[in-house]
């Protein structure tokens, strides 16, 4: 049992040869009631998007620094979907993640089986069997938790 990434990037866990877990990267635009929640409270149509994702890619040209693919869609989607498509909150969403990644141990740089394995046994990190009333998968994190001796 490791942390391993497939050929998107998208995190997942092998538990054994008949269990994975692993974060669905798919789109929703197959669903008429996901299309228009997106509309309605995160201002996503086609057009709104594409503005975004430029105006977000002029605003990245200005931080050579970073090494970030500016051509990657689905990378920079990951930070305007949250900021409701403001191109300068997803931008210093994108520079906050950069500084925390630099600052601190990343959480993936230390992530060993049994890390892994510790923290979900001892049920700090639980995916939750059921979905909400959305459809949304449910992870439970144990923050900050008094776990004994236990270095997770």
């Amino acid at each position: 049992m490791a942390l391993k990434f497939d050929d998107q990037g998208a995190p997942f866990i092998e538990v054994d040869p008949n269990v994975c877990l692993k974060l669905d990267l798919s789109e929703y635009d197959d669903d008429a009631e996901c299309v228009r929640k997106a509309r309605e409270e995160l201002r996503e149509t086609p057009e709104v998007v594409q503005e975004s994702l430029r105006e977000l890619r002029s605003l990245l040209k200005e931080h050579s620094d970073l090494n970030i693919s500016v051509d990657d869609d689905a990378f920079l989607k990951k930070f305007l979907r949250p900021t409701k498509y403001y191109p300068q909150s997803a931008l210093n969403m994108i520079l906050g993640w950069y500084k925390f990644k630099a600052n601190k141990k990343f959480v993936t740089d230390d992530m060993s089986t049994n890390r892994i394995r510790v923290a979900l046994e001892e049920k700090i990190v639980q995916l939750l069997p059921t979905r909400d009333q959305h459809g949304r998968r449910i992870i439970f994190v144990e923050m900050g938790c008094k776990c004994g001796n236990l270095i997770v």
